[in-house]
């Protein structure tokens, strides 16, 4: 009976996730960057970026799901920005790998050299499309076991393609964005019966930062998640930010709250996070603390940046 139970809840897991939860894992990684969440933002700043994100939720429970990413950008001459990801996620029983690449172009639309601290200056716009490829695979023990107990399932791997699309303007102080992804209606045929379609999914951005004296900007900001089935998911986020200039050694810190605006259960999650940068490497770490009472007990989740950027920057890219 406990081998039945873990079974069929490894297929409704699997079942769930490919069509809601697992993509949503890439783009609640923003805060290290919005370019996971906006492919106009590929390029963006006039520089190439590596960077590796790991997310392990759960510690301390056996096969916890867990995420990497690793993400690349870069700007041309010619005002176009390139990018690309790659990632690979395990969901207990399920797992899932993809890639993702971008082409954006950016529009400058005002004189003078970017970030300067006159806000007429340095604003941008921005747009960026993005081709990306998915593989999901189901565990094949859990497969056999489920066909075992009667729940007659046939796993089908497969590749399946889609496209985003995405806007964004900023300037010194001012940003805001528009993103959609999922723009094609893939239909994911994993489990033979049943074929989730990916939902499409729109993102909106924005955000301003104050400057608080000559070292510091506080910046407050908003996203607002919503896809094709009406699922809305609020973010409310807030940082300081130790102006870069020209030194080695600079951090940014804050805190984002999720929250989730369906009908029935809504998970509220109090997002700290912070990065420091040490020459052209930067390092980053976020805590994910559920404030649901009914779920109080359970173990944290983490997440881990290390970037690099081959040149300095004068401030934190977006």
């Amino acid at each position: 009976m406990k081998r039945k139970i873990i079974a069929l809840f490894a297929v409704l897991l699997g079942i769930a996730s490919v069509g809601k939860a697992q993509e949503y894992i890439i783009y609640n990684q923003y805060h290290f960057h919005y370019y996971l969440m906006n492919p106009a933002l590929a390029g963006a700043a006039e520089c190439t970026h590596f960077m590796l994100n790991h997310k392990q939720q759960w510690i301390g429970i056996k096969d916890a799901p867990h995420t990497s990413i690793l993400s690349f950008q870069t700007r041309t001459r010619a005002n176009v920005g390139l990018g690309a990801y790659l990632y690979n996620d395990k969901n207990g029983f399920s797992y899932q790998q993809g890639a993702q690449f971008t082409v954006a172009y950016h529009i400058p639309m005002s004189r003078g050299h970017r970030y300067t601290r006159n806000n007429t200056l340095d604003r941008q716009l921005s747009f960026g499309v993005s081709g990306k490829f998915y593989r999901y695979q189901l565990a094949q023990e859990v497969v056999d076991e489920a066909n075992l107990q009667g729940e007659y399932i046939q796993r089908k791997d497969g590749i399946y393609p889609n496209a985003n699309f995405g806007v964004f303007y900023q300037s010194y102080q001012f940003f805001a964005g528009l993103s959609v992804t999922n723009m094609i209606p893939v239909k994911i045929d994993m489990f033979g019966h049943d074929e989730p379609v990916r939902p499409f999914t729109g993102m909106v951005q924005a955000g301003y930062g104050f400057e608080a004296g000559r070292d510091f900007t506080l910046e407050p900001s908003v996203v607002l998640k919503m896809d094709q089935d009406t699922r809305t998911q609020l973010d409310l986020g807030f940082r300081v930010l130790q102006n870069v200039d020209d030194r080695d050694i600079s951090w940014w810190a804050g805190v984002i709250l999720k929250q989730n605006l369906d009908d029935g259960y809504k998970p509220l999650v109090l997002l700290p996070n912070f990065t420091v940068r040490l020459g052209k490497f930067r390092f980053g770490y976020a805590l994910n603390l559920d404030l649901n009472k009914l779920v109080s007990h359970s173990f944290s989740t983490h997440e881990l940046m290390l970037g690099y950027s081959l040149c300095s920057t004068k401030k934190f890219c977006r």
